[in-house]
């Protein structure tokens, strides 16, 4: 029987022995190459981007840093084609704001768990995809089809909850989307001038229903948020909220 040919994940990382740790865990699932600088960076995926499924992003390299791949891959076409995971061992708000800002779809926050790195990164992969594929004009529309987003979130609720009436899972996803709206309406009250106890409450609430519907890309903004105005950084705060808020765009388009 042939064997199935594994995804391929591109670990650009300086460091030697954290290359060696993300070889080790992912080796039974992915097919790894690795880099050690952003310049090996841009040669694997100028002459493999085909080929590669995610690229796991140390941002602090010498030379041409995350900073410097991301660039690359915006000004080569790549940002639409393949995830960018950054990696990090500082959780620090304002760089986490300018990773995504600069195009990263994630983050990931080191030392890493085995398991949480294997579930992110195929949630991440698939999530991914699903966000960047063609529209189907033949599909037949639902409530759950809104958004790809909201595809996901309908998904994780089918299956974690073990729902098969599709009208339950329309529910649950319409049911995120109102508490999504509604949490989304007061941040935008705080947009102009942040009111940081405020805006931490909202956070924790986002939190809350983020987590149980697999939204993990809320649950990380909302995490970012949370730092900015825990450290009531009036600039970072207010930046985190649009890009929240521009990611509940997303969920209901």
């Amino acid at each position: 029987m042939k064997e199935k040919t594994k995804e391929r994940i591109l670990v650009a990382d300086d460091a030697e022995f954290s290359r060696g740790i993300l070889k080790m865990l992912l080796r039974f699932d992915y097919d790894v190459v690795e880099a050690a600088d952003g310049r090996e960076t841009i040669a694997l995926l100028e002459s493999e981007s085909t080929r590669i499924a995610c690229v796991l992003l140390d941002i602090r390299m010498p030379g041409v840093d995350g900073y410097g791949v991301l660039d690359f891959m915006r000004g080569a076409g790549l940002a639409d084609k393949i995830p960018v995971v950054a990696l990090t061992s500082v959780s620090d708000p304002q760089g986490h704001i300018r990773c995504y800002e600069s195009g990263v779809f994630d983050i990931m926050e080191k030392p890493f768990d085995e398991d949480l790195l294997l579930y992110k990164l195929r949630w991440d992969i698939d999530r991914f995809r699903r966000l960047n594929a063609p529209p189907q004009s033949n599909a037949k529309p639902t409530a759950a089809s809104a958004s790809v987003p909201l595809l996901a979130v309908a998904d994780h609720c089918r299956q974690t909850f073990a729902l098969e009436n599709d009208d339950e899972v329309h529910e649950m996803a319409a049911s995120f989307l109102r508490t999504f709206g509604a949490c989304a309406e007061r941040l935008r009250a705080q947009a102009a001038k942040p009111d940081f106890a405020a805006v931490r409450n909202i956070t924790h609430d986002l939190r809350g229903f983020a987590t149980n519907s697999g939204a993990s890309d809320l649950d990380d903004m909302s995490i970012v948020l949370s730092a900015c105005a825990q450290s009531e950084n009036a600039e970072a705060t207010a930046a985190a909220i649009r890009r929240l808020l521009a990611l509940y765009d997303a969920y209901r388009a």
